[in-house]
């Protein structure tokens, strides 16, 4: 095998995944745009700070797509190199079908590599700072949500949830009280809270609620039930809650951690955890997907050509993968399992497409 070729291939492959990823990341950023387009106007949040938003926010939205984009850059790339004949005498000069492999996921190891260091780095803290950004913008009630979990203000009060099991219904509940000076007046810890819809206001479980006194002891007082009124509705809870796409993996375990710890149902964060440590090797199970169809079916194929044949199965990797998730989700099947199933599949599909080519 010749460094100097594979070299050359892999820079070929990568510079056209490369491409791939910033017409994506255009695509991604003009529909997110046109997306924020009816918020624009509210309070202080302009056009520019709808554009800061989608950048911030796109690092997160590119990452599952880097996959698709790997396999259409080496149907474009090692595709070129084949229609105009360097890949022919490549091949002709030694150059074998290995090689060529291992010079393909020689460019995926720099792509997955990037996109990963990327998204774990970069995408969710700028994702979370995007959404508080635009909120304090906007006008609305002031709120973060991080993997340490829910923290809402309204006014003097301070809101933290530990987990958001629904829209209406929280987990891990304490409420600060702010006194003059910032002083702090009453802590309130509940088991768990519950929206009331009627009185719209939330029911704390199993609730204490200790009062700080400048002088004086302390006094706690214990109660069943504690309604507690407050702007915080189940829409601002919704609005706040992290996605499991969202955390990074290190937060996903924590978090995982935490809810099998308190008996809670941690699956879609354990499902995330898994689609999150599964993402580079599906980026070069699909990238590897596109040598054995270059040198097959696609030899001779114009650049349209091997674009769509790429879309169509990027597609297709994409709708089985979130089938698996679902299926995972309401069948109760391992989260590893629903990671690596559709991955399986494409090196199935790939071995399979090699040896022909062979």
């Amino acid at each position: 095998m010749s460094p100097i070729l594979m070299r050359y291939i892999a820079r070929t492959v990568l510079a056209a995944a490369g491409l791939v990823v910033a017409v994506l990341a255009g695509l991604v950023a003009l529909f997110g745009l046109v997306g924020e387009a009816a918020d624009i106007g509210k309070g202080g949040y302009g056009l520019a700070e709808a554009a800061l938003y989608v950048l911030l926010t796109l690092p997160s939205q590119i990452a599952p797509l880097i996959p698709s984009a790997g396999l259409i850059g080496v149907l474009l790339g090692l595709g070129g190199l084949a229609r105009c004949g360097e890949l022919t005498a490549m091949r002709a000069a030694g150059l074998s079908v290995t090689g060529i492999m291992a010079a393909v996921l020689l460019a995926g190891l720099a792509l997955v590599g990037t996109a990963a260091v990327v998204d774990e780095t970069v995408g969710a803290p700028a994702r979370q700072l995007a959404k508080v950004r635009r909120a304090e913008l906007r006008g609305e009630q002031l709120g973060l949500g991080t993997r340490y979990g829910l923290w809402m203000r309204d006014g003097t009060r301070i809101l933290h949830a530990r987990h958001a099991a629904a829209a209406d219904r929280l987990q891990g509940v304490e409420l600060f009280e702010l006194g003059p000076g910032r002083r702090l007046l009453t802590v309130t810890r509940a088991r768990a809270a519950r929206y009331d819809t009627h009185e719209r206001a939330w029911v704390l479980e199993d609730a204490a609620r200790t009062r700080l006194a400048a002088e004086g002891p302390v006094r706690i007082d214990r109660h069943a039930r504690l309604r507690v009124r407050l702007r915080v509705d189940p829409d601002l809870v919704q609005a706040l809650a992290v996605r499991p796409h969202e955390l990074t993996v290190r937060g996903l375990r924590e978090y995982v951690a935490y809810l099998e710890g308190n008996g809670l149902d941690a699956r879609p964060y354990a499902l995330a955890l898994w689609l999150k440590l599964a993402a580079p090797l599906a980026g070069l199970a699909m990238m590897a997907l596109g040598v054995p169809f270059v040198l097959g079916p696609l030899r001779q194929r114009g650049a349209g050509a091997r674009l769509f044949a790429g879309a169509v199965v990027g597609i297709g990797f994409l709708i089985a993968l979130r089938a698996a998730n679902h299926a995972a989700l309401a069948y109760g099947l391992p989260p590893w399992l629903a990671a690596f199933a559709p991955l399986a599949l494409v090196a199935a599909l790939g071995g399979w497409a090699l040896a022909r080519a062979r």
